[in-house]
């Protein structure tokens, strides 16, 4: 009984933070996708607030005004749409990593997880633990032949146990 409250006890933060890990990465990657042309109805509208580049891909992040989300464009790589953004007040911002960066945090985490749980219920369990746990009264009752002591005091202590399990044999 005293194992499953110890696994529960481990497993349910594990569990809660495996879904947060799972929420951020779904969050992280799960941006929402615009047309090209309803974005240039935004730029035009001045609903865009930044866009950002990333280095070898295909798409630009899209920073609207009034909700903060971000969103995916196909980006048109022309010469001239630099100039457009710039044109309409749009904030440009290059950055050198990938989108798909936020996955490693995500995923030391679930590995520091895995390990916890692989050190705490899979290593051997210390034989002190498991000897203290055995109640193996057979092996460990003593007898009085075992024990150190004054050979007439352990005398005296024979014919009491003797009247305690015997009291009629005892002449009174």
């Amino acid at each position: 009984m005293r194992i499953k409250k110890i696994k529960i006890k481990y497993a349910v933060p594990s569990l809660i933070l495996l879904i947060l890990s799972g929420i951020l990465l779904f969050t992280i990657n799960n941006k929402s996708t615009l047309t090209y042309n309803t974005f240039l109805s935004y730029v035009a509208d001045g609903q865009v607030a930044e866009v950002s580049f990333h280095e070898n891909e295909n798409f630009i992040q899209v920073t609207l005004k009034d909700d903060m989300l971000k969103y995916k464009v196909p980006n048109p790589k022309s010469e001239d749409f630099l100039d457009y953004l710039v044109a309409h007040n749009v904030s440009v911002l290059y950055e050198d990593g990938s989108a798909s960066s936020p996955i490693l945090p995500v995923l030391a985490i679930l590995g520091i997880v895995g390990g916890v749980f692989y050190y705490r219920f899979k290593t051997p369990k210390p034989t002190l633990i498991q000897d203290v746990n055995q109640n193996n009264r057979e092996c460990n009752t003593p007898l009085l032949s075992d024990i150190a002591g004054n050979e007439e005091a352990k005398a005296m202590v024979r014919d009491i146990i003797q009247f305690i399990k015997t009291p009629e044999n005892i002449p009174a």
